[in-house]
């Protein structure tokens, strides 16, 4: 009797481990087909060029005080120069690769600036720029640098005049990158 239990427990342990095996099998279903991919479509679009868009800021009182200008590399790469004439200046630039994008900026003191005028000047230091390769349809591809800064210094009277002088000599701001043929930027940090 005993042997007839085991060989029933036995058989039902098979029955049990076989509907779990048969349970597990994958279903035969078809699979979906893979559509194959056109060898002329390339995986990673080649960059074309490269753009920067560069915003910078200013006051009132700091366009009051002193004259900005502002030289950057146009779309054909040669080196161009403005004067500021608003208190914010946007600027979109595109190179062929090789090639360099860059902005600088330089500041003077007015000639009839009034030191009496002002107790305190607020100078705003405001920027913020994006870089980034194109193909040749002119699609982003996701290669670049962002770059940004947003903060304040009051100058006393008396430091106004000081503070605004040294940046006729070296620039207030200077963003310059030279891109290579395959898209990748490197910061520089002298003017060419």
């Amino acid at each position: 009797m005993k042997k007839m239990k085991l060989i029933a427990a036995l058989c039902c342990a098979l029955v049990c481990a076989c509907t779990m095996m048969v349970g597990c099998q994958p279903k035969n279903d078809p699979q979906t087909p893979t559509t194959p991919t056109d060898p002329t479509t390339p995986t990673n679009p080649k960059p074309a060029a490269a753009v920067l868009n560069y915003t910078f800021e200013v006051t009132d009182e700091m366009r009051e005080v002193a004259d900005f200008n502002i030289s950057y590399y146009d779309n054909e790469g040669k080196l161009q120069t403005e004067k500021l004439a608003s208190n914010k200046w946007n600027k979109i630039m595109q190179t062929a690769l090789p090639g360099k994008l860059g902005v600088q900026i330089y500041t003077a003191l007015k000639a009839d600036f009034d030191s009496t005028k002002y107790d305190v000047l607020t100078i705003l230091d405001r920027y913020n720029y994006n870089a980034y390769c194109v193909d040749a349809e002119g699609k982003k591809i996701e290669k670049g640098k962002d770059g940004y800064k947003n903060s304040t210094l009051p100058v006393v009277s008396g430091k106004i005049e000081g503070y605004i002088n040294k940046y006729s000599q070296k620039p207030f701001h200077q963003t310059l990158f030279s891109v290579d043929a395959d898209g990748n930027f490197t910061y520089l940090s002298e003017w060419e």
